[in-house]
Order: C-alpha cells, then structure tokens, then sequence
C-alpha cells in the first residue's frame, strides 16, 4: 500500500480516541445515526462509525460568537427596565440554536464540551431567571421579565463559549480581539475626557433655562431649580470628569477595564513576537490611562492585586527550560506595576486625579457598609427566592439605613447582589460554579501547552468589526446617545483602531506559530479573579458588557482542564426547546419593548391631544407590562385638568406594573392632593393620603415622611396631631442627614400658593400644632399622647 492510501481512512475504520469521534468543538454526529447497531433505518445500509464523525461545515460558529462579542459592550446594559443586554440574550440562544439545526439537518448528535464549573453556572443562571420571572409581578414587572431574559441568555453564552474556546488558536484569538475591542473603549473614554465632555459642558451651561429643562426632561430629570435629581445631573454634567465610553457609569467601564488591561500586559511579557509585545504594550497604556482617569480605587486596587498574583505565579511556577525562560521575564511584571503607578503620578500631577480620590476612600467603604448592611436585611426577608433581579432598587428603599447615601440600583458587592436579588440557593450554584474555576486556574500550568493546536479564526476580524457596527446601531434604540466623531460614530472609530493594531500585530499562519502560543488558562484566571475582586465592592454582574467579560475569562481560565463530553443524540428535540426558550425571551421581552418604543418614538410629532393619546395606547397594547406609558397618559389628561374616573384607573394600572416605585406612589398622592383642592373633596383626600402612606412604607426616611405629613395636616384634628409628629420625625432626620442634596430644602411639595419645600412645611406644621397644643382648650390627654409618642419614636397613621 502506497504512503498516500495509507494515510486515507478506510470507510469502516473506526476512531481511535474519543477526540476523534467528537471531532471539532460544536458539532459531531453520535456513535451511529440509525441506533446502537449502525444501521440507517432509510436505507438499510449499515454506516462505519468514522462516516457518522466527519467535521461538520460548522465554519460559522467562531465568527458568529465573536460579533455577538464585539457588540456585548456597545449597548448599554446598566439599566434592567432598558432591556438594552437581550439583544445579546436572544443572540447567544440563537446561536445555540443555529448549532443544533445544523446538527438535525446534518444527522448528528449534538456534542457539547462542558467543564464542571459550566454546569454548575448554567443551573445557576436559570436559578437567577427563575427568581427573576417569579418576583416580577411584586415590584416592576418590566424590569423582571427582562432579566430573566438577561440570565436566560446568560446560561447560553456559558454554554456557547466552551464551545467556540477549544482550540488554542480559538482562545488566544478571544483574547486578542477583547483586548482590542476594550482598548477601543478606553480610547473613546480618553476622547471623552478631553473632548467631549468640555463640550458638553459648556453648550448645556450656553442654554437658556428652557432649553435646559427641556434636555432635562428628555432624559427623566426633574427640571425644578434646586431638586436632587437635578443637582445631580448637573454636576455629573459639569463637575463630573470621569470618562464612561459606551456605559452609563465610569465604574462600569473601570470594571472592563481592569481585567483586560492585565491580559494585554500579560499577553505582552508571554508572546515571544517583538511586533505583538510593542502593539500590546501600547494597547495596555491606553486602557491604563483611562482607568486612571476613571477614579475607580476598586479596579485600581484590583489591578495591584492581580499584578502581584501574576508575578507570584511566574515565580512560583517557573520549572526546567521553560520556566528558565519565564523566570528571565520576572522584571516584566514590575515595570508594568511601574508603568501604572506612573500613570497614577502623571494623573495627579495633571489633574485628572485629585486628592480626594485617596482621601475619600475610607468615606466611599462607609458608604458601601450602609449598602452591605441594609442588603443584608433583604436576604434574610427573601432568602429563597430572592426579590428579582430589576427590583433590587424598589425593595432597598424600605431596609435603607436612615442616613445612607443614596437608593442605590444595586449592593455594590455582587455576592449579596446575588443572594438578594436570587435567592440564597442561585447564588450558591453561582459561587460553587466561580469556585471551580478558581480551582481550575490555579491547577493550571502557566507554561506547558494543554492540547495540539487546532481550529480556524479567518474571518473573525471581519466578524468583530461587524459586531461594532451592529451594536452601535442597535444602542441607539436603548436610549444612550453615542459621541459621534464627524460622521463615523466614536464607539466604531475607537474599536475599529483597536482592531487594526491588534490585526497588524496578530499573524499566527503556521503551525509553527500556533504551537509556540503559552497557554492562556494562569493568566486569564489571575484576570477573572480581578474582575470578580472589582465586582466585591462595584456593581455590574447584572450588566452585560461586564458579565460576559466575566464569562469569558472563566472559560479561558479553566481551558487547560480536562471538560466533559455532553451528547444529545436528538438534536431536533434539543432545538424544540431551545427555540421554546429563545421564543419566550422574544416575545415576552425584547418584542414588546421594541414595539412600545416604535409607538414612543411618535409621540413629539403628535399635532394634538388625541393623537398623543393614540401613541400611548399603541404603547400600552405592545407592552403591557410598562407602567411607564399608563403614567404618561395619566399625567398628560391631569395636565388638561381631567380628573375623572379614567384618569385614575390609569394610575392604576400604572402602579399594577410597579407596585412598589415608591416615587410613582408620590406622584399619585401629590395628583390626588390636588384633585382634592387640598383637603376639600375628602375622597380625593384619602386616596392621596393612602398613596402617601405607603410611599413612606417603601422608603420610611425623611422626604417621605414629610409627604405623608403634608398630606395628613389637610385633614381633621386626629390627621393634624399625626402629621406633627411625622413633620418633628422629618425634621429630626433632615437635622442629622449628611448629605445637603438631599435634604428636605430640596424638596418639593404642592400647595394651594403652587409649590413649598418640604422644609417650610414641616416647620409650618410643627408649629402650627404647637400653637395648638398651646391654646386653653387642648387637653391633657393629648398632650401625654404627644410626649409619648416623641419619646418612643412611634408614628401612628390616622
């Protein structure tokens, strides 16, 4: 036999290891099509085992991830109502989707590699889904449907991303292209800062206060001179520097930052190509000038931390020939723990970094600590099943400590954010999931390779590049205004120069080149263990553009070991219910949104009342599970002075939606309170009165408090006295309140002369009732209830 037919496998041979029957990542076909005989029941033929394993023409699955990769960052995630990550949910499920067709068109088996820590996320991620679904009837309905589909797609991009990170030329390639991608981020950050954001500043303070309070209300802020969502705007506007790119808040982009900044120094000392270290190298500067310049001490301290891992692990590791050459790479770590804290230098010296980013950091922990306190209270009140992720923020307002900074969206630690949000069981699946990885980096070789190179990356630039595009485009449906550098948006320009520094530097052709690649799994494991140390004390495992950094890097880092082999002999059934789930997340959540915010978006061409009224109705019957278009059509027929019995079922169904937003509960009081002409038509008056009392149960701290009080001294003699003792109670609190901005001068209250701060109108009701109490005809009974009452703390409601 000749050396070329040698080489040719016969039709009945059969493989020899389990690789090669499961061939590459993805797709193989099962030990037979036609049952455990190998019989093809359609044609009576009998089939050899290798027929049923050749590759299957999966060449689609690589590029596909990597654009779903590329956009994750690009559409803001940070708020759960938005609904801006399902895109991406209902992608990954496609994506699983598409896998499974293939293989049903192809009669194979559906193969899946999955390492233990990838079975445990998956349970759960559907845990947190589950929670979320479950909880969302009880608080914001919208924003609970979305996260289920949030975690939904979570489950699949865990499962997804094994699969596309198999080979070594696979994974080093993820890296390589999130290393770009997130040095195009810090670009555009770094434009912000010197562009801009000056810009922006000065053209708002050009406006007139119109124009002013017209962009103010575009974006949901409360116009009024002096009110705290006003102020706070303001001075993130004006006195705010830190760059924040494609997300809403600098720490989020700090939180992506900071592990791919250790990755692109890491990739930098290991790559034994001088063309690759020097673009790495420049690639971890920028993304290290804008972390600093984002004032993150978390990512910071993380960084720091996972240098020093980093350079225990070469020392620790270094072991024969290879670790004599890692061992020479030693100074290599340093000089970029060096580079860093030069950076810091130059951040202080410039400006860009004041003192009070290390003064404060002991204030910013106390911070936090109130957080962690009060997040404590909501695990031990729903330690089963959670509150939901998306309603973190309605339930911390009624356990937030009294003089806590803010009603925060999330616990800044990700741990209880997990166990709040999910449930004590979700999050143990999470963490036990996360603990395997750890494991699994730490077992990890950081020199010799852990398996022969394989795989295919050629069109997975052109992949990624076509993510930029199709995430910026669908960002500007989920309402963050992206910066725009002349025509072409800042976001692609910045990514797309990331990529072509990367892509220049990035030529790994030969085998040679492929076997001479380090593993990736020490060094990506030190990465994730810096992204999840940043998560400890930094909100974003419920943002997408962080979680799937997340996600990804605990794939790379337990690369190296060894994963199981999942078999679904019928992928057809596996696609039925896959397309069941990826069906339900559409239908439920990202159809309805898209469909609401279609009916939205004619709202300001609207030429009259009617016509306003008709978007809104369309808005409601596309999405019947947002309060906000009931609330707007409620408010537009109050502003019209139509107090009728439909106005308020409005309301009503607005609050079914939301039950528990303590702010939709003040604005239904403070219309009632009007309707009521101030105490004058009683049943307007009580229903303000009860719209304020639970108002003041979701969130029992002084503004609330001085509502309530507000609305109960409209009513008789008994509501008077109660409304006193809440007005001293609000009094008390707005006295010992750290925090000016939001004090109770900064509040406003309707009145009959139109507006009062809420200040005046405890002062007015206190001593009003003490002018009271004063007069000869006040009893002496009332007088020990009052002293009583103050004493104990204790306000009764009428």
């Amino acid at each position: 036999m000749s050396p070329a037919k040698r080489s040719r496998p016969s039709r009945d041979s059969r493989p020899t290891s389990d690789a090669a029957e499961t061939g590459p990542p993805g797709l193989t076909r099962g030990a037979c099509d036609g049952g455990p005989t190998g019989r093809d029941p359609r044609s009576g033929l009998n089939k050899s085992r290798q027929a049923t394993t050749a590759e299957p023409p999966a060449g689609w699955m690589f590029p596909a991830a990597i654009a779903l990769l590329a956009a994750g960052p690009i559409v803001p995630s940070e708020a759960g109502g938005e609904g801006g990550h399902l895109v991406w949910s209902v992608g990954w499920l496609l994506w699983l989707m598409a896998v499974a067709a293939t293989a049903a068109l192809q009669r194979r088996a559906l193969v899946f590699h999955l390492h233990r820590s990838d079975l445990l996320l998956l349970c759960g991620c559907v845990a947190m889904a589950a929670s979320a679904a479950y909880n969302a009837g009880a608080a914001n309905a919208r924003a609970g449907m979305n996260m289920a589909g949030y975690w939904l797609g979570a489950a699949a991009c865990v499962v997804a991303l094994r699969q596309v990170a198999q080979s070594r030329i696979q994974r080093h390639t993820l890296a390589w292209l999130l290393v770009a991608l997130t040095a195009g981020l810090a670009l555009h950050g770094v434009v912000q800062y010197f562009v801009t954001m000056p810009a922006l500043a000065r053209q708002y303070e050009s406006n007139s206060e119109e124009e002013k309070a017209r962009q103010m209300s575009a974006v949901g802020v409360d116009p009024t001179p002096n009110s705290p969502s006003r102020i706070q705007f303001e001075n993130r506007l004006l006195h705010s520097t830190e760059p924040y790119a494609t997300f809403a808040l600098a720490n989020s982009l700090a939180g992506v930052l900071a592990p791919w900044l250790l990755m692109a120094a890491g990739l930098a000392v290991t790559t034994s190509c001088r063309t690759r270290s020097r673009a790495l190298a420049g690639l971890a500067l920028a993304m290290g000038a804008c972390l600093v310049l984002t004032k993150s001490r978390t990512a910071l301290l993380a960084v720091t931390a996972g240098g020093a891992g980093w350079l225990i692990s070469i020392l620790i590791g270094a072991k024969g020939d290879a670790g004599e050459r890692q061992t020479r790479s030693w100074r290599l770590p340093l000089i970029a723990v060096a580079a860093l804290a030069a950076l810091l230098i130059g951040g202080i010296l410039s400006g860009a970094l004041d003192k009070e980013v290390l003064t404060e950091a002991a204030l910013s922990l106390s911070y936090r600590t109130q957080y962690w306190l009060a997040t404590l209270e909501i695990v031990r009140d729903h330690a089963l099943t959670g509150c939901g992720s998306g309603n973190f923020q309605d339930y911390y307002g009624a356990v937030q400590l009294p003089h806590a900074s803010e009603l925060i969206a999330d616990p800044h630690n990700f741990v209880l954010e997990l166990a709040s949000t999910g449930g004590v069981p979700a999050a143990l699946l999470m963490l036990a999931g996360w603990s395997l990885v750890f494991v699994g980096a730490v077992k990890a070789s950081p020199m010799t390779g852990d398996e022969a190179p394989n795989g295919s990356t050629t069109h997975s630039w052109k992949a990624a590049v076509a993510g930029l595009v199709i995430g910026w485009f669908v960002s500007l449906a989920f309402g963050l205004p992206q910066d725009r550098w002349g025509i072409v948006p800042l976001s692609i320009a910045a990514g797309g120069l990331g990529l072509l520094v990367a892509r220049f530097a990035w030529r790994t052709n030969s085998p040679e080149d492929i076997a001479g690649l380090p593993p990736l799994a020490r060094l990506a494991g030190i990465c994730w263990g810096v992204a999840l140390l940043n998560l400890l004390a930094a909100g974003g495992v419920s943002f997408w553009g962080v979680m799937q950094s997340v996600l990804l890097l605990g794939t790379l880092a337990t690369s190296g070991a060894p994963s199981r082999v999942v078999r679904w002999q019928q992928p057809a059934a596996a696609f039925a219910v896959l397309l069941l789930i990826a069906g339900a997340v559409q239908l439920t959540t990202l159809s309805p949104i898209l469909a609401a915010r279609t009916a939205m978006a004619r709202l300001p061409e609207a030429r009259s009342a009617a016509e306003a009224e008709a978007c809104l109705q369309a808005a409601q019957q596309a999405d019947p599970r947002d309060a906000s278009p009931w609330l707007l059509q409620a408010q537009s027929r109050l502003q019209d002075q139509r107090y009728d019995a439909a106005t308020w079922q409005l309301f009503d169904e607005a609050i079914a939606r939301d039950r528990r937003n303590r702010g939709l509960w003040e604005e239904v009081g403070r219309w009632r309170l009007i309707a009521s002409k101030f105490g004058a038509d009683r049943d307007h008056w009580s229903e303000a009165v009860r719209c304020y009392a639970r108002a003041a149960e979701l969130s029992p701290r002084g503004p609330a408090q001085a509502a309530y009080a507000w609305a109960l001294h409209f009513g008789d003699a008994s509501s008077r006295q109660a409304a006193a003792l809440l007005a001293r109670a609000a009094l008390d609190w707005n006295a010992q309140h750290p925090h000016v901005e939001q004090r109770l001068d900064r509040v406003m209250l309707p009145s009959p002369d139109g507006q009062i701060s809420a200040e005046q109108a405890m002062l007015d009701i206190r001593n009003s009732e003490d002018a009271r109490a004063a007069e000869p005809g006040a009893t002496a009974q009332s007088a020990m209830n009052e002293r009583a009452s103050r004493k104990s703390g204790d306000v009764e409601s009428p």
